[in-house]
Formats: C-alpha cells, structure tokens, sequence
C-alpha cells in the first residue's frame, strides 16, 4: 500500500537523520536505493557494485549491462540531456532533479 510505504520510509528517513541508527535495507527499487549512503548490487550471488550511492546510481553503464532502469531522477535527467537540455552532474536523485526544474521554470 502505497500510504503505508511512504510512512514507512519517512520514519527510516527520520531515523537516519538523527543519526542514532544504522539502517540496512533489501530493495529492488532503485528509487529507494537513492536514500541510501551506501549501495550494495548483488546479481546471482555476485556483487557487482559496492560504494557511494550517488556514484553507483549515476553508472548508467552497470544499469544498461544489467537490464535494469535506473531511479525516477536519473531516467528524467537522461531524458532531458538526450532532448539537449545540459543538466548539472550534481543533480541526480528524483528530489534533486525536482527541485532543479522547480528553478528551471520559475
């Protein structure tokens, strides 16, 4: 339920802000893979990457070899880049890349 995983995800936010817990989360959406400090990808037992969350969501190589679409924010910023609007790298998560085009159009 759709509700009842935003609740879920706000209070894991919250926790991790505070800084008083260590969260450890299974997930095959990468959309709640871009909340994460640290990203862990595990295909038939092997690991094929492990690090930095941003750097390991901004490799669009990895996503294209392993078939998989990449998170809400970075399909619209390669969208917008592959219409020849420049993006700054720095944007990349869906909240990043929504607050960007907020300014963009105002």
């Amino acid at each position: 339920d759709p509700m009842g995983r935003k609740s879920i995800m706000q209070l894991l936010q919250t926790l991790h802000d505070e800084g008083k817990y260590t969260i450890i989360m299974i997930t095959h959406d990468l959309n709640k893979a871009e909340l994460a400090d640290h990203v862990l990808i595990v295909d038939q037992g092997k690991i094929l990457a492990n690090g930095d969350s941003r750097k390991i969501l901004a490799n669009q190589e990895l996503f294209t070899k392993l078939q998989i679409a990449p998170a809400t924010g970075q399909q619209l910023k390669n969208n917008l880049v592959q219409s020849g609007i420049e993006v700054p790298q720095e944007y990349l998560t869906t909240g990043e890349m929504i607050k960007w085009l907020k300014h963009k159009l105002n």
